[in-house]
């Protein structure tokens, strides 16, 4: 992506970020490069960590969040908007699906399905395990290759 990370191009991007875009998708819209704020947001990177810009970026996520949470109830309680062939509503279509993807998500503890994975080996008895391991140097052949390392080294300096 061609241009600087103006201040324009910053706000837009957590513009489109607290709405619900996907950061390479804000990026496409600001014109930066996702790379690029990606850095600007990694302590790992000095010259470009900006930590205000970090801060900014989790609450235009956090933001966004919460419109898709406030999109997901109003469809549960509402219902999703049931369109005809010209686009208008016709009524609303409640979703099961949606009210167990929200319960599962808002207590995992209580409906989240529980499962308990058992492993066995042939014909219901303990797994087996087959490690092999090749010993290559003996202590005494190991000693003597150390040796040959060090005056190879002494020899280059």
């Amino acid at each position: 992506m061609a241009g600087r990370f103006t201040p324009r191009k910053k706000k837009l991007f957590l513009e489109k970020l607290s709405e619900g875009f996907t950061v390479r998708a804000a990026c496409k819209r600001a014109g930066v490069s996702h790379t690029h704020v990606y850095q600007m947001r990694n302590p790992d990177y000095p010259r470009l960590y900006n930590e205000k810009f970090a801060e900014a970026w989790d609450d235009a996520i956090a933001e966004g969040t919460a419109h898709y949470e406030d999109e997901l109830k109003d469809r549960i309680f509402e219902g999703e908007p049931i369109l005809d062939k010209n686009g208008e509503i016709v009524g609303y279509r409640k979703s099961d699906r949606l009210l167990e993807f929200a319960l599962k998500s808002r207590d995992p503890d209580t409906y989240v399905e529980k499962r308990k994975t058992e492993l066995t080996g042939a014909d219901g008895g303990p797994l087996e395990a087959n490690v092999s391991a090749q010993v290559i140097l003996d202590d005494q052949a190991r000693k003597e290759r150390i040796r040959e390392l060090r005056e190879a080294l002494g020899k280059r300096e």
